[in-house]
């Protein structure tokens, strides 16, 4: 579920993180890097979260590599 966004407040940061956490989903990051028409935004870039969240993806997938 995407929880850190560039265009969450803290308090729907807060809200998201709580739901994802209550429904047992990997809280993840949007980068919401579309090119020239976001140009504020990096490439990469990352609203908050760690790449601990990719593993946690991996470790979901259930036994594919």
């Amino acid at each position: 579920m995407e929880v850190y966004n560039f265009y969450h407040s803290a308090e729907q940061t807060a809200f998201y993180r709580e739901l994802a956490a209550e429904l047992d989903l990997v809280a993840t990051a949007g980068s919401d890097f579309h090119g020239r028409i976001k140009p504020h935004v990096a490439f990469g870039a990352l609203a908050d979260g760690d790449y601990g969240m990719v593993e946690r993806l991996k470790g979901r997938r259930g036994g594919a590599s």
